[in-house]
């Protein structure tokens, strides 16, 4: 439980795209619906909306879709599960196209 919670914690402050050397700029942490996400990887300007995002017992997790000025035109989703075993899991699911 104690590594699902340190997961948890650090996935909802930003830690996954700091961690792959984004700068990371959030409107207001830990990210909940709403919460703009700014991102700049090497050139890029990576601007973001948070439409979904929970935290319980055994999940925690966060959806973003990109806003005008991002690369891409898609949504990504990053998820946690703490399984019964004590196993947590972390997915990642994404779909896009170019931007323009």
């Amino acid at each position: 439980r104690f590594a699902f919670e340190q997961a948890a914690d650090a996935l909802l402050c930003g830690a996954v795209q700091r961690r792959a050397g984004a700068t990371v700029r959030m409107s207001q942490t830990p990210l909940r619906v709403g919460t703009r996400i700014d991102m700049r990887l090497g050139p890029f300007g990576i601007p973001c909306l948070v439409v979904w995002a929970e935290r319980d017992d055994q999940h925690a997790g966060f959806a973003y879709g990109s806003l005008p000025g991002h690369p891409e035109s898609g949504e990504e989703r990053f998820e946690l599960t703490l399984a019964p075993t004590g196993e947590v899991t972390f997915t990642i699911t994404a779909f896009s196209r170019p931007g323009r």
